[in-house]
């Protein structure tokens, strides 16, 4: 298989995971009950159960960022030729800058994202119940 076949393939399965992490993410936000209070038989979808789309979903995201990766490869003498196109004897330190970035954001999004929210359930995600805690 030549190198165009490679990137269809590739370009391909990377739309297929996109959007199959899309209808997943769309269906655990907005179709699947969760938490305590929701029936458990209701936390079922197609046969499947909330916690399984949530593996699916971890699946599909995984070989989403190998598939990424390997796009990345590929297409690398053409971002290389971009960058030196628009930041001239800058390139390199402008695609450094860029993942530098791009690692930042991701961090930000972590960082800010609420540990503690009611939606986790009523003592807050990843806490002891108070009754462990107290020394009484």
């Amino acid at each position: 298989m030549n190198r165009n076949r490679w990137r269809y393939l590739v370009d391909s399965l990377l739309f297929i995971s996109l959007v199959g992490m899309v209808i997943i993410g769309i269906l655990m936000g907005l179709v699947i009950p969760k938490g305590r209070e929701a029936n458990e038989g209701a936390k079922y979808f197609l046969g499947l159960h909330r916690h399984e789309w949530g593996n699916i979903h971890f699946y599909l995201a995984t070989a989403f960022v190998v598939l990424i990766v390997i796009h990345l490869a590929f297409n690398w003498s053409w971002i290389k030729c971009q960058a030196r196109h628009i930041f001239n004897r800058r390139w390199v330190t402008a695609l450094v800058l860029t993942t530098i970035a791009s690692i930042f954001v991701l961090f930000i999004f972590w960082h800010f994202y609420p540990k503690n929210s009611p939606r986790h359930g009523s003592r807050g995600y990843g806490r002891a119940p108070s009754h462990l805690l107290s020394k009484e």
